[in-house]
C-alpha cells in the first residue's frame, strides 16, 4: 500500500526484528516462538501483518530486550560506551 519505499522499510524493519530476535534468543524464546505463529498465520488470514494487533507488540520485544540488555552492559561497566 505504501509503494517502493515503504516496501524497502518494512523489509528493513521485518530484517531487524529477526536479527535481534535470534541474536537476543536466550532472552525470550516464548516470544520469538509467538511471534514466528502470528508472523505465518498473518500470510493466510490476515490483510497485511500490521492488522494483527499482536503482531506489532511482538515486533517490538527484541528492541526493548536490546535496549535493557546494553543498558545492564554498561552498568557492569561504566567506562566501556
Amino acid at each position: 500500500f505504501s509503494g517502493l519505499i515503504g516496501g524497502i522499510i518494512y523489509i528493513i524493519f521485518m530484517v531487524l526484528v529477526f536479527y535481534n530476535y535470534i541474536k537476543y534468543y536466550r532472552n525470550h524464546q516464548f516470544f520469538f516462538i509467538c511471534f514466528l505463529v502470528v508472523f505465518f498465520f498473518s500470510f493466510v488470514s490476515a490483510n497485511t501483518h500490521f492488522s494483527v494487533p499482536i503482531f506489532a507488540v511482538l515486533c517490538l520485544i527484541p528492541f526493548l530486550t536490546r535496549y535493557l540488555v546494553e543498558k545492564e552492559r554498561e552498568e557492569d561497566n561504566p567506562d566501556r560506551k
